[in-house]
C-alpha cells in the first residue's frame, strides 16, 4: 500500500515547492511564499489528498505548474511548449481540468493587458 501512495505523495510535496515559488512570483517575498506553502501543507483536504490512491495531487501540481507558467513576463516557445504539455497532462488525469481552459487565457491575457485592474475595480468609490 505504501508503494502505492507513494506516488501521490510526491504530487502533493512536488506541489508544494511550486506553490512557493508561485507566492514568491506573484508578490516578490520569499516570506509570502513560505505562508502559502505552509497553508498548503497544513491543509485538511491537502493532506487527505495525498493519502488517497487517486491522481488528484497530481492534478493539484499541474494546475499549480500551469499557473506559475501563465505567470511568465515574456514567454518563448519553450514556456508554451510546457503549458501544452502540463495542460495534456492535467485533462488525462482529470477531465473536467478541460473546463479550466477558459480561466487559463483570461489569467493569461489579465496579467499581460494590467495586472492591477481588477484590484482598481474591487477599491473603486463611488462618488
Amino acid at each position: 500500500p505504501f508503494l502505492l501512495r507513494s506516488f501521490s505523495l510526491l504530487s502533493a510535496m512536488l506541489a508544494v515547492l511550486v506553490s512557493f515559488s508561485l507566492g514568491k512570483k506573484l508578490s516578490g517575498s520569499h516570506w509570502v511564499g513560505f505562508v502559502v506553502a505552509y497553508l498548503l501543507v497544513t491543509s485538511p483536504l491537502v493532506t487527505s489528498l495525498s493519502q488517497a490512491l487517486r491522481n488528484y495531487s497530481l492534478l493539484l501540481f499541474l494546475l499549480l505548474s500551469i499557473f506559475l507558467c501563465l505567470q511568465e513576463e515574456k514567454p518563448v516557445l519553450k514556456h508554451w511548449i510546457v503549458l501544452a504539455f502540463l495542460i495534456l497532462l492535467s485533462t488525462f488525469t482529470h477531465y473536467s481540468s478541460i473546463l479550466l481552459l477558459p480561466s487559463y487565457l483570461f489569467l493569461f491575457f489579465w496579467h499581460k493587458v494590467s495586472p492591477l485592474f481588477y484590484w482598481d475595480w474591487f477599491c473603486y468609490e463611488a462618488d
